[in-house]
């Protein structure tokens, strides 16, 4: 189940890094003005690199000290980095774009 967990989230660094070079697609549609859109795309694209790198680096390492003690310190590192990211995001996305929602 580890290894499961471990492929999953570098899967997702690499759907975030994807995004995040290609600067537009699905992850970028929204329903905010034109001024607020730029903004938040822009807010979206650097949250996406440094998660994706971050996420990557982690989970590299994660794979090569995989049979040591050292695996486990990893994989909670880059199970409270995602979770700090997201609470990041959603406070911070909130702060700045919370009147531009429905």
């Amino acid at each position: 189940m580890g290894d499961f967990m471990l492929y999953f989230n570098v899967l997702i660094a690499i759907y975030l890094l994807y995004y995040a070079i290609k600067g537009s697609g699905k992850i970028y549609e929204n329903d905010f003005p034109e001024e607020a859109k730029k903004a938040h795309n822009t807010f979206l694209r650097k949250f996406c690199w440094i998660v994706g790198v971050a996420m990557l680096v982690l989970s590299a390492l994660e794979l090569i000290f995989k049979a040591e003690e050292w695996a486990v310190i990893l994989a909670w590192t880059n199970i409270i980095f995602v979770l700090a990211a997201v609470v990041y995001y959603i406070i911070i996305f909130k702060k700045r774009f919370g009147k531009y929602q429905r």
